[in-house]
């Protein structure tokens, strides 16, 4: 196969139709509502929304959860929050954030993802891991909740936890 026929060439063509189909179905609904705000909660909403907010003249808020390291989401989507129709960019942690302040920091509202910690006994919860896991209770504890996915940079967990057990063998890491 030709490199430039590798299938993620095929997998950007194919989200690109499916955006723009999805842009005029939701150019059509948002039409029909009379909508007042086009919310994109999420980073492949955002340019269906600036879209559809183009073509009806309806404000976007942007929601972004995602930290941009590569040249091109810095470029586009830092060009798609400077565009007058997107009134607020709303980033659940300064990270995320990062970009946007650096290009429209007059838009950017940082909203925190949010836990009631009213919910939960820490000293329970600590003695039923421990139980559960046969840690001792002086060992020091390292935990990880979330997708195991390179990006979430689960190796550079697993690399950083494996050289400080050799010093601190009482560690544990539980994911």
């Amino acid at each position: 196969f030709p490199k430039y026929l590798d299938f993620s060439w095929i997998h950007v063509v194919i989200n690109c139709f499916d955006l723009y189909r999805a842009s005029k179905k939701i150019q059509k609904i948002a039409r029909e509502i009379n909508a007042d705000v086009i919310y994109c909660n999420h980073m492949l909403a955002n340019p269906v929304g600036a879209h559809v907010g183009w073509k009806t003249k309806i404000p976007n808020v942007f929601h972004t959860r995602n930290i941009h390291h590569a040249w091109f989401g810095k470029i586009f989507y830092g060009w798609l929050a400077e565009l007058s129709l997107v009134k607020k960019v709303v980033c659940n942690s300064g990270a995320s954030a990062e970009l946007f302040m650096k290009v429209v920091p007059e838009k950017v509202e940082i909203v925190y993802n949010f836990i009631d910690l009213s919910l939960y006994n820490p000293d329970l919860v600590e003695r039923k891991l421990r139980k559960e896991f046969h840690i001792a209770r002086d060992a020091f504890v390292f935990g990880y909740s979330g997708r195991l996915l390179p990006k979430k940079g689960v190796p550079v967990l697993l690399n950083a936890f494996s050289r400080l057990v050799k010093d601190y063998p009482e560690s544990r890491l539980v994911i």
